[in-house]
């Protein structure tokens, strides 16, 4: 199967045995916007710029686009999300074809951070590295918006090289903002494959200082 995904580690998304990352792009480019993206908007004080990290379909950066920001990134490591960005044609969007380590982050330059279904598949060595450049990277009072697996997930197997996190571990992952919404979720749903999946999630909207 072509782009087929052999290291998770470089990938973002949710992803199942060995499914390429293009059938996932494709299936979730109509789905709607998540609520929580939405819910995170209510609490921005400026739109000069957003980040999409992991940005898959790119249906929220689009949406992000439509919400008036100056400019949005978005990033992913998969060559079938830039085939998606080749068709957002507004000037003020950019894509960055890069794995999470390989993405350069710079001080204080987003006011909002979007980082959905996107973090765990960090391993807990890049894991905390990227939590701490992110939060660099919001300007002051710039909102992050995302959420971390859960350890009752059923991804949460041995040999998994993504991270999942305890409540308490969740809210260490978020020190130093100011936590808006912490919600954990639990869930019984397929994935967007199709697979059956347990969800265990906490869902985050926080503010730097």
């Amino acid at each position: 199967m072509e782009n087929s995904v052999t290291d998770e580690s470089q990938h973002t998304h949710m992803h199942h045995n060995n499914i390429s990352w293009k059938k996932y792009i494709d299936r979730t480019s109509k789905n709607k916007v998540r609520p929580l993206l939405v819910e995170a908007l209510q609490h921005t004080q400026e739109r000069a710029s957003a980040l999409d990290i992991g940005g898959g379909a790119l249906n929220e950066s689009k949406y992000l686009l439509s919400q008036g920001f100056g400019s949005v990134t978005a990033m992913d490591a998969d060559e079938a999300a830039e085939e998606k960005a080749k068709e957002i044609k507004e000037p003020n969007f950019n894509f960055v074809r890069a794995t999470y380590t390989d993405f350069k982050l710079e001080p204080e330059s987003y006011d909002l951070i979007n980082a959905q279904y996107a973090l765990p598949f960090n391993g807990p060595e890049e894991f905390n590295d990227l939590i701490e450049r992110l939060k660099m990277s919001l300007k002051s009072k710039g909102i992050f918006v995302g959420n971390l697996f859960g350890e009752r997930d059923s991804w949460n197997i041995v040999g998994s090289k993504k991270i999942f996190h305890t409540n308490e571990s969740a809210h260490e992952a978020l020190d130093g903002l100011d936590i808006i919404v912490f919600r954990e979720e639990e869930k019984d749903e397929k994935t967007a494959l199709g697979q059956p999946k347990h969800w265990h999630l906490f869902n985050f909207i926080a503010r730097k200082r």
